[in-house]
């Protein structure tokens, strides 16, 4: 296999970061059933996939226009599940529609990797 997945994220992507008690649930048990994982990045809410190049100021000007089109998003977490067969442990999360939204228009910018089709979205 040619380099390590993790060189894609280089320059990084976009994420939600829980709130501090959701983390302090979920980083444990990815610690213990997902110690890859867990090594590379705390509990998270995947927005994008990693940037392409690396962001220049304009890149992010147009982050922020993709952002401002969106109202602000109040996500609740849980319940616990897995994505069997593969050892990943995460909360689901609400609303889905607004995330994906999120999501597609932000993809949409070219700023960021396709998203492979073996991923799954926000359930």
């Amino acid at each position: 296999m040619a380099g390590d997945w993790r060189d894609r994220y280089i320059h990084g992507g976009l994420v939600i970061w829980p709130p501090d008690a959701v983390r302090a649930v979920v980083n444990p048990l990815r610690e213990q059933y997902d110690p890859a994982s867990a090594a590379a990045c705390e509990a998270h809410i995947t927005l994008t996939q990693p940037f392409v190049t690396e962001p220049t100021d304009a890149d992010l000007v147009v982050i922020a226009r993709v952002l401002e089109r969106f109202e602000p998003i109040e996500v609740s977490y849980g319940p616990l599940d897995t994505f069997l067969p593969h050892p990943c442990v995460y909360l689901a999360i609400a609303p889905v529609a607004p995330l994906t939204a999120l999501h597609e228009a932000l993809q949409a910018t070219g700023l960021f990797h396709p998203v492979p089709e073996h991923h799954q979205r926000f359930v």
